[in-house]
């Protein structure tokens, strides 16, 4: 289903090529849209059915249009359908999508930290028989407005009815996961590692802000979320940490780059991750350590030679000034190169000193100030 100018028709072809690719035998594929300009020819371009929804100006539909689908008489289309969200990357075999049992099947919407599992679905991926589920459709149309106050989406709402009914099941949870969620390494590996598909998925999803194009160029650049641009010529390694593989599914050779335009995603292993970080951590920590012990030694270098400049000058002034003029120099000399104030015992012998240069008293006798060849003028 596609409308309006948010997708182009480049998506719809992209994802024909994909099924193509990846179901065996015949099937009719058919896009719902408000045009169909540019489709490929082996696409069934069919009109959306009216769906008359009042909004509000600048509110947003909510995918609310999905709901169509389930019209009692889709355009005589009759059978088993599947429906996909335009921007889904399909990454293996869709054949185990039309054989899993259940009587209408949806992606178990991702749980997350901060929420508890709900009921709900994820409407990227659902499969139903056409015409079987038209009271869904009759009952949004009879109650547009306490639906939409009661449900923030279609997905909401389809699930509740659905699961009231005893209909509503789930897709094995390998098979679709998030590319925001289950395909960018963990914080801070995400800034290194590029994005990976994890095993056993056959379709992944990309909600939220982020499509495919975004995910290729990494645009999506927040700081637990950063999309490291790919790089061509990796190669695949499996992950660590994907969930096991389910019976029926089948490991995955390849992304169909070719079919969505997108260069192959590499499966990257968790715990390599892990261990990058671990050892990334203790570069750092290393370096740190070094610069604030190449900080230690400069300064005590840097004190070393300041303390031999002050005692080449104090003898320098010893041979230039009287006794009486030494310690003055000397504070003089410390505090133009910042150095702190004497010692309480370095002061008190500074004193005893003053005291045995000093005349006796009652004698007229002045000592005689002496200056050194190199400090006259």
């Amino acid at each position: 289903m596609k409308w309006g100018t948010k997708y182009g028709p480049e998506y719809v072809n992209r994802l024909y090529a994909m099924v193509r690719r990846n179901l065996s035998g015949d099937f009719k594929f058919v896009c719902l849209t408000d045009d169909g300009t540019g489709i490929r020819p082996e696409v069934t371009c069919l009109p959306i059915p009216p769906l008359n929804l009042q909004l509000a100006p600048g509110q947003r539909d909510g995918a609310w249009k999905k709901l169509t689908t389930f019209e009692k008489d889709l355009h005589g289309l009759r059978g088993t359908a599947l429906f996909l969200d335009v921007d889904v990357v399909v990454v293996g075999s869709l054949d185990a999508f039309f054989e899993y049992p259940g009587e209408f099947l949806i992606i178990h919407d991702y749980a997350r930290p901060w929420r508890r599992q709900r009921i709900t679905g994820n409407s990227s991926v659902y499969r139903f028989e056409l015409g079987a589920h038209a009271d869904i459709l009759a009952y949004f149309r009879a109650n547009m407005d306490k639906v939409q106050a009661e449900y923030r989406n279609e997905q909401t709402y389809l699930s509740a009815m659905l699961h009231k009914q005893g209909k509503l099941g789930y897709w094995p949870a390998a098979w679709c996961p998030s590319f925001k969620y289950h395909g960018i390494p963990m914080w801070p590996a995400n800034y290194w590692e590029e994005p990976f598909v994890p095993e056993g998925a056959r379709i992944m999803v990309f909600h939220g802000e982020c499509n495919p194009p975004d995910a290729l160029a990494g645009r999506r650049n927040r700081a637990f979320r950063y999309i490291r641009r790919r790089r061509s010529g990796r190669s695949r390694r499996p992950a660590a940490h994907a969930p096991q593989q389910r019976a029926g599914t089948e490991p995955l050779d390849h992304v169909h780059a070719a079919s969505h335009g997108m260069p192959q995603l590499e499966v990257v292993a968790r715990e390599d991750a892990r261990r990058h970080g671990i050892l990334l951590q203790q570069r750092e920590q290393q370096r740190t350590q070094d610069q604030e012990d190449g900080g230690h030694r400069g300064a005590v270098d840097a004190l070393v030679h300041l303390r031999a400049e002050v005692n080449q000058k104090q003898q320098a002034a010893a041979n230039c000034y009287p006794a009486l003029r030494l310690e003055q120099l000397a504070r003089e000399i410390a505090g133009h190169r910042g150095i702190a104030e004497p010692r309480e015992e370095h002061r008190h012998h500074n004193e005893t000193d003053r005291r045995e240069a000093a005349p006796p008293e009652g004698g007229q006798q002045q000592r005689e100030a002496v200056f050194h060849p190199a400090c006259q003028m």
